[in-house]
Parts: C-alpha cells; structure tokens; sequence
C-alpha cells in the first residue's frame, strides 16, 4: 500500500537524508505481522513494550516500538497451519480476528480497526495507528464463497491463496502439486476476491498457481512476502519472469527478508535439517557454522540473531535485492514484507 502524504513522525534513529526524505512524505505500512497469536495470550499486552528475548515473550511488535519505529499501520495476519482445515478452521480464524478487532475497540484513542487506504490516511492524520487484516492461507474459508465473504464483512482485506500445503482448490510452493495449479473453483475464488475489493496474494504459491492466479485476476495482485529466485532458490521466491508479469495490472512485491530467502546458502542448508527435530547434519552445519543453524532461543541462535540485528552478517542485506529488482524491467514497485518476527 503506497500512500503519499506529509508525515510530522520522528526516526527513532538519525536516517540519511535521502532515507529521511522518503520517510516523511509516506506513510509506513507492513503489510504482515505475526503479532496476532499473542493477542489472545493471557497476560500478553500489546499497549506494552516487550523485550525481545528468548521464551515465550519473544515477540518483537508492540505499540510502544510502533511509535519508536515510526510504523503507521500494519496488516495482522490471521494464520494457521495449512493442515487445520473445516470448521476448526473458520473458528480459529473468527478467534483470531476477534482479538484483532478487541484490541481496536479497546484502545479507540490510539488504534483504529481499517478497511480501505482512504481509513489509513485519515487515521494517520490524528496520529493513530491502523490495524488492517490479512489471510494467510485459503484453508482457512473452508471451501465456501460465503465463509470468504463473512470474512471481508469483518475487515479481512487480503488473501494468501495457500500457505505451505495444497488447498483443495489451490497448488502451494511447499507441497507436490495436485491440481496443477488453481481449480475451477480456485478460479472463483479469486474472481470473488476481485469483486470483494480484497487483495490476491501469490506468496506461499506454487508457480503454476500464480501464472493461474494471473490470468483470472482483474486486479492487481500483490507478493506480501516473496523475494528473487535468481538470488536464492527458495520455491516461495519469484523468477524473474513472474516479477515481470504482474506489472501490466499494477501488482506490487514485498521482499521478504527472513534470511533463507536472501541468500541461497540458509536455504541450501536448510534442505540438510533432519524432518520434526532441531538438529543439522554434519554437513549443513559445516555449511554455515553452528550460530546460524541454531534454534532460536538457544544460546548460539540468539547470539546469531544479535549478529544480524548489529548489521555483522553481510549475506542478509538488503541492498542487493533492491539493486537486482532494478536490474530486471517492470512496472510495478516493490516494498520489503520482513515474514520474521525481528521486524
């Protein structure tokens, strides 16, 4: 969401004068936040400023760091694993998007529940901050047209086709194709997405589901949290042709900048991990050293985590993503998706 408008906000750190420039004429959206699976957590306080440590209070989103940050509004994202499904999983979602909406109505004075950008701005002229909603993962409708419209009634405002397993409808990045790519009834669903005036996201998609996706939609289509295959060979991560498609209808892509979609070497060690456990093989370790392929909340993950957080590990910035996207003619603009919970 790209909005231009005069912002009075303060960098909580000195930014360079081209940074600074940009700063305060946008408003600063994130487009996805995973901070809602605390909201529900009993004595978790999101008015509060939280410490990002190991454990449970991990969590690095609250209001207070808001503020410091300069962030304007954000998209909570209201996720579940792709393998709850049925009624499970259109309770959890109302769950979910209950806490969201609660925790609005509880704070009028500082945070707005919004729907449209024309919302965001208005808000962001009196200095409060928007919460919008975000779907991530077309389980969560249950195969209904008529569950994806109560959702959009309750503010949901964009929808991830599918997450890291296949939908019934609906071909993931992270799983064997089934319906090589969207089924007829994939392709309702993202016609009614149009005409509900919500978002199509293509992250988590297998690449037939996108090009599938590109072709029914009308509307722009946008990637909440994708980056560039050429880069790094995550399957979640675009091609270079897919960067370029979208661009004629005006889609957007939000470079995800969680490190195994940066560098093709977290990935590459990624496939050595051993299935339901935290161990690495010998070699994946070797690969990368200990730090990296640690757990977080371990002592070598955290040590690994105050090492990108100081700006130490070069392999993760983000500078070569935004001069590579340059490199590769489009239309359309690109923005940074974090998808970690170090945002």
């Amino acid at each position: 969401m790209a909005v231009e408008v005069q912002s009075t906000k303060k960098a909580a750190e000195t930014p360079s004068p081209t940074s600074s420039l940009v700063y305060k004429v946008s408003i600063v959206v994130d487009t996805h936040i995973d901070t809602t699976m605390m909201l529900g957590k009993e004595g978790w306080d999101f008015m509060v400023r939280h410490s990002p440590v190991k454990g449970e209070d991990s969590n690095h989103v609250d209001l207070p760091r808001i503020k410091e940050g300069g962030l304007d509004a954000a998209f909570f994202s209201i996720y579940m694993p792709g393998t709850i499904t049925g009624p499970e999983a259109v309770k959890r979602s109302l769950i979910l998007i209950d806490h969201v909406r609660k925790l609005a109505e509880d704070h009028p004075n500082e945070i707005v529940l919004a729907t449209t950008a024309a919302e965001v701005r208005a808000e962001h002229k009196v200095g409060k901050f928007a919460a919008l909603m975000g779907m991530e993962g077309g389980h969560m409708i249950d195969d209904s047209l008529a569950v994806l419209r109560d959702y959009q009634r309750l503010g949901v405002r964009y929808l991830t086709l599918s997450h890291s397993v296949n939908t019934n409808w609906s071909d993931s990045s992270g799983d064997t194709p089934t319906h090589n790519g969207l089924t007829d009834f994939g392709k309702d669903v993202v016609r009614e997405l149009n005409r509900l005036g919500m978002l199509v996201d293509i992250s988590h998609v297998s690449d037939k589901t996108f090009w599938d996706a590109l072709e029914t939609s009308k509307a722009p289509l946008v990637a909440s949290h994708s980056s560039l295959r050429s880069i790094s060979g995550h399957p979640r991560n675009m091609t270079d042709d897919m960067i370029r498609a979208p661009g004629g209808k005006g889609g957007v892509i939000m470079i995800n900048y969680s490190r195994s979609f940066l560098s093709g070497d977290p990935y590459r060690a990624g496939l050595h991990h051993v299935p339901g456990g935290d161990a690495w093989t010998v070699e994946g370790k070797a690969h990368l050293g200990q730090e990296m392929l640690s757990p977080v909340g371990s002592e070598a993950g955290d040590a690994w985590n105050q090492r990108l957080r100081a700006g130490k590990k070069g392999p993760l910035e983000i500078a070569p993503w935004v001069c590579q996207l340059h490199e590769i003619p489009n239309e359309h603009p690109f923005t940074l998706g974090a998808d970690t919970t170090d945002r």
